[in-house]
Parts: structure tokens; C-alpha cells; sequence
């Protein structure tokens, strides 16, 4: 492989972007156990990995090589994935819908960019874009999208600033459709050699267009404290639903074994929506644990609980404020099987299966509702570009590459 590209491929950490782009909890067919802010490195996939058991190793003696690092680095990747749901387009509000059990399939290609600005600083984008055909109800189309200004001096200490955003379209269930774009800050240091802290804060809006309500009122007529009923009522009926979205983590992670590795973490967040009934705050506290077994095998396990308080909500007691729990359980296991890293074009591949349990308990019947949700996903990520090997590809004579034959015989003609 040539030194250059091995370059490439250790600054394609650089060049990714959060794990998971935002995501509104209302979104159809996605696992909801996803990991809070302060547990998310914004350089990396999901969570940190544990280090495998190393193979002997081959005594190798490098030989300087003077060349300077690539300022543009692309980093493609894509997923096909399949799953079930027996809640499929989760609303844990105040709408009252009916669960609906669905089998899906989605494909979701992404790109990662990364520029180089200097040794330590650098501009990381971030694109993915997911559609999911399922069986009976329609399909979505969502996007996803992050661009920080990162500041990196080692590989444990790093500092973000930034936007992420995305958008949703859901063919049958068009309350699921939003816009939505963030600020956010983040950042992460090494407390010891085993243990780092992370935290993060955010600030954003989200927006669905397609929400509608309905308000009714009775008349009356009257003057001062006469007042007399007069028989019917009025309904005003308002479309839209715009929430103002505050989030605040921190989280510790550190290494428990020489191939597993812990996290814990709490966040909190404030809702504050037009509909008074959707104002809320949620406390949440999560953990998570990874294991690379070996080379080829690991596993994730994570547990979350959330604690909302509705305070505008109406509850089945009069005058009491509503309250959920939610619990999250998800498991995962990721197969890297050495047919992928055989691939010319590949950098690492796998074969993962995720489960995602979630249970909400409310002192409002109508707002409790439970999901379950099993994936079986091919990930496959391919090697990064350089701008040089873009160039060379796109312009061969700029970089003296000798002239095609067609080209040769008609000069010698």
C-alpha cells in the first residue's frame, strides 16, 4: 500500500463525524438506544473501541519518509440494513396513536470529509442520507448532516464547534416529517491513561410542518360576571409544531479490561415547544459497555433511563403534572469477518445485529407505549481519497501520467 494512503487511512479517523446524526425520537424504523452526546466522538463510529488482542507482530524498521500529510481526505461508507418493529412510528406525546408493526429495509450511503488547516486544527464534514422501503407502510427518506471546526493535539484531547442538522420525509405517517439544525460544543480530556471525561451542549430548533391540532371553545355572551352560554362552539385548527431544543452532557469512559471498555454518562434536556402540552424536561442517565473480543467479534451492551416531566401536560389526575420513566435496553454484535479486509476497496467491513428495547411508563395511561426493534446490517467501509488520487483520476495530465494509447498513435501519425 503506498505510504501515503496508509496515511489516508489513519486520518480517516479524523474525518468522521457523530455516530449518529440528529435524530428525532419520532423517526420510524431508528433504534432509539443511541448513545448521549458526551459518550459520542465526534472522530470516530459509535462508541470507542476496545483494543483486540494483538497478534505477534513482525519487527519492521520504518524508513523516514518526507511528505507532506494530504489537506483533503473523503471517507465513503455505506450500510444495508433490515429489521423489524412492533411500534414503528413512535410518538411517546400526547398524539394517541396506534402502534403499527412493520418490516423494513434501508440502504444509506455516507460521506466524510476531512480538511486539514494545520497540524491540530481542521474541518470535518459529515453527510448521510438513508432511505427505508417498508413492507406495508410507504417509506422515508431522511438526511443527515454535521461541519465542525475541530481542534485535535493528541488523540484523547480534542475540541469541537459546529452545526449538525437533518430533515425527514415520511410517506404515510406525515407527522413524523421535520427539519431540524443544531449548534453544539463539545470537547474531551484524559484523566488518566485508563479514564477520560467527555462533555458537550447543544442548541437548536426542530421543526414539523405537518403537525396539526385542533382548539375547541365554547361561546358565550355576557357582560361582567353575567354571562350566558349560547349552544355550539368554535374550533381553530393550527398546522405546524416548532420546539426550541437545549442539551447538556457529560460522561466519563475508562478501560476495565484489556479488551473491554465502560461508559457512563447523564444528560439533560429542555423541550420548549409551541404546544404547551409537548414542554418538557428529561434527566437521563446512561451506560454502556464494549468488548472486542477478538479481532473479528464484539459486543455492545447499553442501559438508559429517562426521567420527563411534562409541565403543562394534563395527566388522568386532575391538577398533577405528567411524568414518564423510559427505559432503554439495546444489545449489539458486530461479526469483521477477514473476507472484508481481503477487499481492494475496503477499509473494514461488518456484519452487525442490534436489538433495542424500550418501555415507557406514564401517570398518563394514554401516553405509555413500548417498542421493539431488531436489525440485521452489512456496513462496509471503503477506502478513503486524497485530492492527488482524485486528481490523478480526473486529470492525468496535470500530474504527468503518460498520455493514453489513442493519444500516442495519433501523435506518431
Amino acid at each position: 500500500m503506498p505510504r501515503f494512503l496508509a496515511f489516508g487511512l489513519r486520518l480517516a479517523v479524523l474525518a468522521a463525524a457523530l455516530d449518529t446524526p440528529a435524530i428525532a425520537q419520532e423517526l420510524p424504523g431508528v433504534p432509539s438506544g443511541t448513545l448521549p452526546p458526551a459518550l459520542r466522538n465526534p472522530y470516530e463510529e459509535g462508541v470507542p473501541k476496545a483494543v483486540a488482542p494483538e497478534p505477534p507482530q513482525i519487527l519492521v524498521i520504518p524508513i523516514p519518509l518526507h511528505r507532506e500529510p494530504p489537506r483533503l481526505v473523503l471517507v465513503p461508507d455505506i450500510r444495508l440494513s433490515s429489521g423489524y418493529s412492533d411500534n414503528l412510528f413512535i410518538t411517546p406525546d400526547i398524539f394517541g396513536f396506534r402502534p403499527v408493526s412493520d418490516g423494513l429495509v434501508s440502504l444509506s450511503p455516507r460521506l466524510r470529509a476531512l480538511f486539514r488547516l494545520s497540524r491540530d486544527w481542521g474541518v470535518v464534514g459529515d453527510y448521510t442520507l438513508s432511505y427505508t422501503q417498508f413492507f406495508s407502510h410507504g417509506n422515508s427518506l431522511q438526511n443527515g448532516g454535521t461541519l465542525f471546526l475541530g481542534y485535535r493535539p493528541t488523540v484523547a484531547a480534542h475540541a469541537e464547534f459546529g452545526l449538525r442538522g437533518g430533515t425527514a420525509q415520511v410517506s404515510e405517517f406525515s407527522a413524523s416529517n421535520f427539519d431540524e439544525g443544531h449548534l453544539f460544543l463539545s470537547g474531551s480530556i484524559p484523566l488518566t491513561p485508563f479514564a477520560g471525561f467527555a462533555g458537550s451542549a447543544s442548541v437548536g430548533l426542530r421543526d414539523f410542518p405537518d403537525r396539526t391540532r385542533a382548539e375547541s371553545r365554547a361561546l358565550a355572551i355576557g357582560i361582567g360576571p353575567i354571562v350566558l352560554p349560547v349552544p355550539g362552539s368554535t374550533t381553530t385548527v393550527e398546522k405546524g409544531q416548532e420546539d426550541v431544543v437545549t442539551n447538556v452532557a457529560g460522561g466519563l469512559s475508562f478501560v476495565y479490561a484489556r479488551t473491554g471498555v465502560a461508559h457512563a454518562a447523564y444528560d439533560y434536556t429542555d423541550n420548549d415547544s409551541d404546544i404547551r402540552e409537548l414542554r418538557y424536561q428529561s434527566h437521563r442517565v446512561s451506560m454502556a459497555g464494549v468488548n472486542q473480543w477478538t479481532t473479528w467479534l464484539s459486543t455492545q451492551l447499553g442501559y438508559s433511563v429517562s426521567f420527563r416531566r411534562f409541565v403543562h401536560a394534563a395527566s388522568d389526575v386532575s391538577s398533577v403534572e405528567r411524568r414518564d420513566t423510559i427505559q432503554d435496553l439495546t444489545a449489539g454484535v458486530s461479526f469483521a469477518p477477514r473476507y472484508f479486509a481481503d477487499l481492494r476497496f475496503a477499509r473494514s467491513g461488518a456484519i452487525r445485529i442490534d436489538y433495542d428495547w424500550l418501555l415507557d411508563r406514564s401517570n398518563l395511561s394514554s401516553g405509555e407505549f413500548h417498542r421493539n426493534f431488531i436489525s440485521v446490517a452489512l456496513e462496509i467501509g471503503f477506502l478513503p481519497l486524497t485530492a492527488e488520487q482524485i486528481g490523478r483520476r480526473l486529470f492525468p495530465g496535470l500530474y504527468g501520467m503518460p498520455a493514453s494509447r489513442s493519444t500516442s498513435s495519433s501523435g506518431s501519425s
